[in-house]
Order: structure tokens, then C-alpha cells, then sequence
């Protein structure tokens, strides 16, 4: 069993002391908390990403390449990245420079995220745009980092002509370190069972139990897929 060390960024008071320490501090304790993680044995870290409320990460990448210079075995994955929000191609660019700054050890899960204030901030119009946009980037997402060069037109952005990002991710199968994050969501679990990646669910949030329908969708599509192995 690996053990992650995950922070969503959330910034409060203490629950002893009441105090209230600045956000550069709290960032920055996220980044110690992450150094002595590695000193105790842990696989790796995960980073949330949040918008407009006291989780104050926005930018997990950032945070992932300050804690990549202060480590040297830690894997470092977002915690989630919000995918319908984001262009992929600077998704898969920022993923492939924090993979050479950290020797390879960059992991990417991505999420539709479940705040309808964040949809609206970054022009989404409701929970059925929001499926769709995951879908259509994941899909491009993982074609910009295995297939150079990539050709490509959809919906959601401007096409792309024999586009290769660059630099290149250190892995020949990049996809083996995408996970897709499910949350309740039935569709998440198909999505991530027909593209054949893992699966993350939230269960800091609620008792791991309530996930197990979902679990055993995404094993029964896997199955269908005739997929070699299961999701871990």
C-alpha cells in the first residue's frame, strides 16, 4: 500500500488557538509539510485545486514545482486539476515541464470539480457543459501527451494543426500516471473505465462505504472493456 500526503489548500484558523496566519505562510507550510512527508516514508503528494473561497490553491502545478525542488522521491500529483475549465494543451504543457523539473515523478488527476460558482466564473453554463468539457479535454489531453503530432477540432477550443507540446513527457505511456476523479459521479466512473485510467475518489470527505457503487461500476466496465487490469 502507498500512503499520499494530500492538502486542499484550506486556509483557517486554528482550532486550539483561533489564530489566523497569513496566505503566503499557509502556502508555504504546504511545501514543509510536504518535505518532511518524504522524511517519513511517504509515496507522494496531492494538491487540490480551488477558486473564489478558502481553499487557496488555484494553481496546483506551481505549488507541485516549489515542493519538486525540495524533494527527490515524493510523486507529485494534483489533487484534482479542474479539466472543463482549462485549456488541455496548457494542462498537458504544464504537466510535461513539472515531469523534466521533477525527473518523471509528475502525476495528473483531473476532475470536473462540483462548485456551480466555479462553472460560472470560468464560463460554463451547468452541470451537463461541464460533463461534456471534461470528456472532449481528457480525451484530447491524452492524445497531446502519447500521439505528437496531434490534429484535432472540437467544441470547447480553437483546432489544432499537428500540434506536439512540448517538452515531452519522460514516460513512454504518460497515460499510466493520468487518473480521472469521480467523486458519486456513475458517468466519471464509465469515463474512467472506458479510457482505461485509474480512478480517485474523495473519501477524506465522506466514509469510503458510501463510494462503493461506484467501484463496482467502474470494475464491471472495466471488465466489459476486457481491460488487463484493474484501476488501482
Amino acid at each position: 500500500m502507498e500512503i499520499y500526503y494530500l492538502s486542499l489548500g484550506d486556509h483557517l484558523p486554528d482550532p486550539v488557538t483561533g489564530v489566523l496566519v497569513g496566505q503566503g505562510e499557509r502556502v508555504r507550510a504546504i511545501v514543509e509539510a510536504c518535505v518532511y512527508a518524504e522524511s517519513l516514508g511517504f509515496a507522494g503528494v496531492g494538491v487540490g485545486e480551488h477558486h473564489f473561497h478558502d481553499y487557496i490553491v488555484s494553481a496546483p502545478e506551481l505549488l507541485l514545482a516549489a515542493i519538486a525542488a525540495r524533494t527527490s522521491r515524493l510523486r507529485l500529483s494534483t489533487a484534482v486539476t479542474l479539466l472543463a475549465h482549462a485549456d488541455p494543451v496548457r494542462v498537458a504543457e504544464q504537466f510535461t515541464v513539472l515531469d523534466a523539473v521533477s525527473a518523471g515523478r509528475a502525476q495528473l488527476c483531473v476532475a470536473r470539480g462540483v462548485s456551480s460558482r466555479t462553472w460560472a466564473a470560468f464560463g460554463s453554463e451547468g452541470e451537463q457543459d461541464v460533463r461534456d468539457r471534461l470528456d472532449e479535454h481528457l480525451r484530447l489531453l491524452l492524445r497531446l501527451l502519447g500521439e505528437p503530432p496531434v490534429t484535432w477540432s472540437g467544441g470547447s477550443r480553437p483546432p489544432l494543426d499537428a500540434v506536439t507540446i512540448q517538452p515531452r513527457p519522460s514516460a513512454e505511456q504518460p497515460e499510466s500516471r493520468i487518473w480521472l476523479g469521480a467523486g458519486f459521479s456513475p458517468r466519471s466512473a464509465d469515463l474512467a473505465a472506458a479510457l482505461g485510467l485509474p480512478l480517485l475518489l474523495p473519501s477524506t470527505l465522506h466514509h469510503p462505504e458510501v463510494h462503493l457503487p461506484v467501484v463496482a461500476r467502474y470494475r464491471e466496465a472495466l471488465a466489459q472493456r476486457g481491460a488487463g487490469q484493474l484501476g488501482r
